[in-house]
This record gives structure tokens, C-alpha cells and sequence, in this order.
């Protein structure tokens, strides 16, 4: 083997070696970016995973707000005219009863019995 087939086949191994030591940078540059791209982006998906669950609790602090409400409206209403309705609500707060009327009061239990 000459010189000139020793230098060529030098170089083809250095070559060799060079495109797998390139391939292998390749490689782990592609790693270390989607290894910083997840913990880029999983700190904001889980905040994001919060709001929305906010958001949901506090659509339903709403929907419960919004009945309550009505119920109220409904009740002022009734109360401001509806004269029957609020005669049956101002004797059952003070406790007075018509002729011949009785009144039977029934207490809600403070819890099941056992």
C-alpha cells in the first residue's frame, strides 16, 4: 500500500467517523430542544388546565347566584303584590293564626336517627 491509498483510506475513516460524530450532535441538539420545549410549554398548559377550571367553578357560582336571584325577585314580587301571600308570610313569622284556624308546625330533623 502506497502513501497516496494510506492517505485515501485515512481520510475516507475520518470522514466516516466525522458524519457519525455529526449525526450523534444532530441527534442530541433535536433532544436538549423538545426536552426545553416541554418545559417551556408545561408550566403554561397546566396554568391554562387552572383557569379553565376557575372558570368553571365560577360559571357555576353564577348559575347559582342567577337562581338565588330569581327566587328573590320572585319573592319581592309576590310580596309586593300579592296581599295574600304576604299575610300567610307575616303570620307565619309572628306566630299568629285566624278563628278557627290551627296551626301545625312541623321541625326539621337535626339528622337521622339511628
Amino acid at each position: 500500500m502506497n502513501d497516496f491509498e494510506y492517505a485515501e483510506l485515512r481520510a475516507r475513516r475520518n470522514t466516516g467517523l466525522l458524519n457519525a460524530i455529526n449525526r450523534l450532535l444532530k441527534f442530541l441538539i433535536f433532544v436538549v430542544l423538545i426536552v426545553l420545549g416541554i418545559c417551556t410549554f408545561v408550566p403554561q398548559i397546566n396554568k391554562k388546565r387552572e383557569t379553565e377550571q376557575r372558570i368553571e367553578q365560577l360559571k357555576a357560582e353564577v348559575a347559582k347566584q342567577t337562581e338565588l336571584l330569581a327566587r328573590r325577585k320572585r319573592e319581592e314580587d309576590l310580596l309586593k303584590n300579592d296581599p295574600q301571600y304576604l299575610e300567610t308570610i307575616a303570620r307565619d313569622k309572628l306566630d299568629v293564626m285566624k278563628e278557627g284556624e290551627t296551626i301545625i308546625r312541623i321541625e326539621p330533623s337535626s339528622g337521622p336517627k339511628r
